[in-house]
C-alpha cells in the first residue's frame, strides 16, 4: 500500500474517531444510555464498458480493461437520541 493511501485512510479514521467522540460527547454522565444502530452497504459501480477516463487528455482511446472493482460503501451510526453520522466513499 503506498504512502498517500495510508495517510487517506488515517485522515478516514481520525475523522471516523472525531465524529463518534463529538456523538458520545453530548451524553452528560446522567443521561440514559443508548442503543446504538449501525448499519452498512456497497454497491458495485465498476462501468461494464470501455469509458473514455477522465483526467487523461493524452489518451486516444477508452479504458482498456478493469484491474479492481470500483465500491461505493456506506457506513450509518445512529447514538439512539437524535444524531446520525453517514459516512460514504
Amino acid at each position: 500500500m503506498n504512502h498517500h493511501r495510508l495517510q487517506g485512510l488515517g485522515r478516514v479514521a481520525l475523522s471516523l474517531a472525531l465524529a463518534l467522540a463529538g456523538m458520545l460527547g453530548g451524553n452528560g454522565a446522567g443521561a440514559a444510555a443508548a442503543e446504538w444502530k449501525a448499519g452498512t452497504a456497497r454497491a458495485k459501480i465498476t462501468p461494464e464498458k470501455p469509458l473514455w477516463m477522465s483526467g487523461y487528455a493524452s489518451r486516444d482511446r477508452p479504458a482498456e480493461g478493469t484491474l479492481h472493482d470500483l465500491w461505493a460503501k456506506v457506513l450509518v451510526l445512529d447514538d439512539g437520541h437524535e444524531e446520525k453520522l453517514i459516512l460514504v466513499t
